[in-house]
């Protein structure tokens, strides 16, 4: 397998108030199973965009609000017999995590409230073929509201 690609990283320092970064990556992959299987064909790790965009925003003393948002391009799917390649749409995520801290004499304290895939999207995962015809199928959706509290002595 020959994978390639490039990535673009911007960021901004934790030490300030904003802080963040966002990163690109192209890439592409091909696999060669030798010309008695199938020959050169694009492996399900091919993933050809992933966008991720990160920051946090100290709002007041202790108040944190920061999110992440994720958008990938979906793998390749490959089917043998009769011969088909289809790419799975688009995956788009995005999280986000309001926190306050504060001190007490016993602890350094965290009481927090994050979401992950607050959007509530659903992952596409393989696809379901039948006489060349291809439909893609996802996993459900998984979205995790969260409230927490933690304490570091």
């Amino acid at each position: 397998a020959i994978a390639y690609g490039v990535e673009f990283f911007l960021r901004r320092k934790i030490s300030r108030d904003v802080s963040g970064w966002i990163s690109y990556t192209l890439g592409q992959a091909q696999a060669d199973s030798g010309p008695e299987v199938i020959g050169v064909f694009r492996p399900d790790f091919d993933v050809r965009h992933v966008l991720n965009l990160v920051a946090k925003w100290r709002i007041w003393r202790g108040l944190e609000v920061g999110g992440r948002f994720q958008a990938r391009s979906g793998r390749m799917i490959e089917q043998t017999n009769p011969r088909y390649e289809q790419r799975l749409p688009w995956f788009v995520r995005a999280d986000m995590r309001v926190g306050y801290s504060f001190d007490t004499r016993l602890a350094e304290m965290v009481v927090y409230f994050e979401w992950l895939n607050m959007l509530v999207r659903r992952e596409y995962l393989d696809a379901d073929c039948f006489f060349g015809q291809c439909r893609a199928t996802a996993a459900p959706p998984i979205s995790i509201p969260n409230l927490g509290i933690r304490a570091q002595f």
